[in-house]
């Protein structure tokens, strides 16, 4: 049996040799010939979206059949945690069991079909497979601000007025989602500190929308492992003791931002945003690139 490590060599190495020898552009996850209209597609993507520094921009091709995963969340879905629903109810059975702490979650995209591989080589510590995911995400949070987009482009004096209020407001306060210093050496990055530094670079600053990232203000501890195969109230119980804050933080009246990239039962959003209300808090929201669906 091949080990998954040596099996991830073997398929990017198929990819690399196919691209040199052939000249065929591939997609970056299933290997399949990129086609015209799939080209032209990535070569527009590359135009309008800003990549992160040292992405070669060959690495993120993806077939239309891929591609069409990485889509906005639409459907009915919970105000609160965006688990989508089968009828357009305010909330998700969960939520109204027990109201998290957090209040509101923009997702990029569902986590499942092609999207899963992505995900899995962003941890391994592939960087560049995270671009699509930023792109899902950062579409999501375009949509999430067009009232502020509006006004960016506006020349009427009362929305002018407003642009001036909001950038006299208290800024938001962003808060990526820690990961342990073993997990950062292992990927050699950490992937909720690349999308916050992306999405403050590509999104807030040109939206003229004050902002500070506290970088080191959540922590994790080395205890928690790996919760893959843990249950729903096992990753919460988990999360209890796996976060916490460094230091003392005046929120008082602001809203919190938590920087994730998957949320599955929001046990790790849950207790961030519970010490972030501690801290004064007037309202937490999360930033996640891909939400899990609700399992049969």
């Amino acid at each position: 049996m091949i080990k998954e490590p040596l099996l991830r060599s073997t398929q990017w190495l198929q990819k690399v040799y196919r691209r040199i020898i052939f000249n065929q552009s591939i997609c970056v996850l299933c290997g399949m010939r990129l086609c015209t209209s799939d080209q032209s597609a990535e070569d527009s993507s590359a135009k309008t979206h800003a990549l992160p520094k040292g992405i070669d921009p060959d690495m993120i091709n993806l077939c239309q059949n891929c591609r069409h995963w990485i889509t906005p969340i639409s459907g009915p879905a919970c105000s609160l945690c965006t688990l989508p629903t089968e009828h357009s109810a305010q909330f998700c059975g969960q939520c109204l069991a027990k109201r998290p702490h957090f209040d509101q979650v923009v997702a990029g995209c569902l986590y499942q079909g092609p999207v899963t591989g992505l995900m899995q080589a962003c941890k391994s510590g592939q960087k560049q497979a995270f671009v699509p995911l930023l792109q899902a995400l950062r579409q999501a949070l375009f949509v999430h601000f067009q009232p502020i987009a509006q006004v960016q482009l506006s020349t009427n004096p009362a929305l002018l007025k407003d642009q001036h209020t909001l950038e006299k407001s208290a800024p938001l306060a962003l808060f990526p989602v820690p990961t342990t210093w073993k997990r950062w050496l292992q990927r050699g990055f950490n992937p909720t500190h690349e999308l916050a530094w992306q999405l403050s670079h590509t999104l807030l600053h040109p939206l003229k929308i004050p902002h500070q990232i506290h970088w080191q203000a959540l922590k994790a501890t080395s205890s928690k492992g790996t919760s893959k195969r843990q249950s729903r109230q096992q990753r919460h119980q988990s999360a209890l003791a796996h976060f916490y804050l460094k230091d003392r933080i005046a929120l008082k009246g602001q809203t919190a931002v938590i920087i994730d990239d998957v949320m599955t039962t929001g046990a790790t959003a849950n207790q961030c945003a519970r010490l972030l209300k501690s801290q004064g808090a007037a309202r937490v929201i999360l930033w996640v690139c891909c939400r899990t669906p609700q399992k049969p």
